[in-house]
C-alpha cells in the first residue's frame, strides 16, 4: 500500500525547517528574515506549547540508539500513548496556524529546506497518526525498532551534511543576486559570508591576496598613460592610495568589505 505523506503537516519537518531557515538568514546576514524566524519558533514550540510536547515524542523516538529490542519498544509504546492523548484538533489548528504565517512572512523555498532524517520522521508520522493499515503501520514499526536498536550518524556528520546544504543553496542564491559584480568581488563575498570563527583561513588568505594586488595596481596606476597626463586624475589617485592605506587599521566587517569591494571596482576600471 502507497502511503502519501503531507510534510506541511508534520511537526518535526516544520520545526528541522524553521531552524535551517535562521541558519541561513544568519549566513545572508537578513536581519529581517532573522526575525521572522525566531518569532515563529518562540510563538509555537516554546515550553508549553502543544507543538513543543509533539516535538519531544518525536524526538524521544528518533533520538534513541544502541537500544535493545524490549527497550526500543517500550519507548515507541509509550510515544505512541503520549502522542495519542496531546489532542489531534489542538494539533492541527497550531499547524495550520503555523504554515499560514509561515507563508506569509517567509517565501515558498522555506518548503525545499533539506532536513535530515526525513524518511524516518515521515515514517513516524505514519505510525502516530495511524492513517496506514494494521499491516503497513506494523511493518513501518518494526523498521523503527531496528533504527533505534542501531547506530545513529555522529551530530558533527548530521552537521556536515546540513552545512553544505545550506551553504551550497545560499552560494546559488548569492550568484543570481550579485550576478553584475567581478568574480573577485564574488569570491571576497563568498568567503567572508562562508567563513566561520573557527574557519576563516581560506577568507583572511584570499583577503591578503586581494588587498596586496589592489596596492600594487594603485601603486602603478600612474604609469598608465590616461593618467600620466591628467594632473587631476594623479592628485586624485594619490588621495585613493592615502585612504587606502588606512585600512589595515580597520575591523574587518561589513563595511570594510564594501570598501574593498569600491577599491576592486576601482583598480578594474583603471586597467581597462
Amino acid at each position: 500500500m502507497k502511503i502519501t505523506h503531507n510534510k506541511k503537516r508534520n511537526t518535526l519537518f516544520l520545526y528541522e525547517a524553521l531552524v535551517r531557515e535562521y541558519t541561513k538568514a544568519k549566513l545572508e546576514k537578513d536581519d529581517k528574515k532573522l526575525w521572522e524566524v525566531k518569532s515563529l519558533l518562540a510563538e509555537y514550540f516554546s515550553e508549553g506549547k502543544i507543538l513543543k510536547e509533539e516535538l519531544k515524542i518525536y524526538k524521544a523516538v528518533l533520538n534513541t540508539e544502541n537500544a535493545d529490542k524490549e527497550l526500543a519498544e517500550k519507548i515507541l509504546s509509550e510515544a505512541k500513548r503520549l502522542y495519542a492523548g496531546l489532542g489531534m484538533e489542538d494539533i492541527f489548528q497550531q499547524q495550520s496556524s503555523l504554515i499560514a504565517k509561515t507563508n506569509r512572512k517567509l517565501t515558498p523555498k522555506f518548503w525545499m529546506n533539506y532536513v535530515p532524517n526525513y524518511k524516518n520522521i515521515a515514517t513516524l508520522q505514519q505510525i502516530f497518526g495511524q492513517k496506514a493499515d494494521i499491516p503497513t503501520r506494523m511493518l513501518m514499526e518494526r523498521q523503527v525498532i531496528e533504527k533505534m536498536m542501531g547506530q545513529k550518524e555522529t551530530l558533527q556528520e548530521v552537521n556536515e551534511k546540513i552545512d553544505k546544504y545550506v551553504v551550497h543553496s545560499y552560494v546559488n542564491a548569492f550568484n543570481k543576486k550579485y550576478a553584475d559584480l567581478l568574480e573577485n568581488q564574488k569570491s571576497l563575498l563568498k568567503k567572508y559570508m562562508t567563513s566561520t570563527e573557527e574557519d576563516n583561513t581560506d577568507f583572511i588568505v584570499f583577503l591578503n591576496e586581494e588587498l596586496q594586488n589592489i596596492t600594487h595596481k594603485l601603486n602603478t596606476a600612474h604609469q598608465v598613460a590616461e593618467v600620466k597626463e591628467d594632473k587631476e586624475i594623479v592628485k586624485k589617485l594619490q588621495e585613493v592610495k592615502k585612504k587606502f592605506n588606512l585600512l589595515k587599521d580597520e575591523e574587518v566587517d561589513e563595511k570594510y568589505l564594501q570598501k574593498i569591494l569600491k577599491y576592486q571596482k576601482l583598480v578594474h576600471e583603471l586597467e581597462n
